[in-house]
């Protein structure tokens, strides 16, 4: 009795152990996939690439067609606020009706592939998401995330830097005509800039 114990216990282990290694290949597989879609325009992919990041972003951070439909708009290295370099992968739900407010999903990822922060930010009310992009940014002397915004279809533009701080991406500040703002994070509905959830 005691044998066939300990045989179904080692049969289970090691089940368990091929279970925990496929997942990890699989995962593997995938934050290479999503590699390949690195420092490109993801708004731009088209076909059975488009299809392909789809399925890649899906399997890495969920299925966002429940609260979505998010589209991969960019996947680039950041570095934080300590000079690691991480990756951010950012999502956006465009605008569904007017008045409405595009969301950003932002997932940072570390140098293999695990998932470490993800935050929710609006794009701004009434405002649609016309670039983002990632660079160095002397004011903050870091890395930036930048999202550019204009507000309805002829308003002005405003741009929206956030930083990696303790691998959790951040609102830094507000640029909106050439004013740099930090409070208007707080104000719903009044401003394009992100507001903080």
């Amino acid at each position: 009795m005691a044998k066939r114990i300990l045989t179904g216990l080692a049969v289970a282990s090691l089940t368990l152990s091929l279970g925990v290694l496929a997942l990890r290949l699989v995962r593997h597989h995938h934050w290479q996939v999503l590699l390949s879609f690195q420092n490109r325009d993801l708004q731009n992919v088209r076909g059975e690439s488009a299809r392909t990041l789809r399925q890649t972003t899906d399997a890495i951070v969920g299925d966002q067609k429940p609260q979505g439909p998010f589209f991969p708009r960019i996947f680039q290295t950041i570095t934080n606020a300590n000079s690691q370099t991480r990756y951010v992968l950012v999502l956006e739900r465009p605008p569904m009706s007017v008045p409405d407010e595009p969301l950003l999903r932002m997932y940072v990822f570390d140098n293999s592939g695990r998932l470490l922060t993800n935050d929710e930010y609006s794009g701004g009310w009434r405002a649609y998401v016309t670039a983002i992009s990632v660079s160095r940014n002397d004011l903050l002397n870091q890395d930036a995330l930048v999202v550019d915004s204009q507000y309805e279809r002829d308003g002005p533009m405003s741009h929206n830097y956030f930083v990696v701080d303790r691998d959790q991406i951040v609102p830094a500040y507000f640029d909106h005509e050439g004013k740099l703002e930090r409070e208007k994070y707080l104000q719903n509905n009044l401003s394009i800039a992100p507001s903080i959830p």
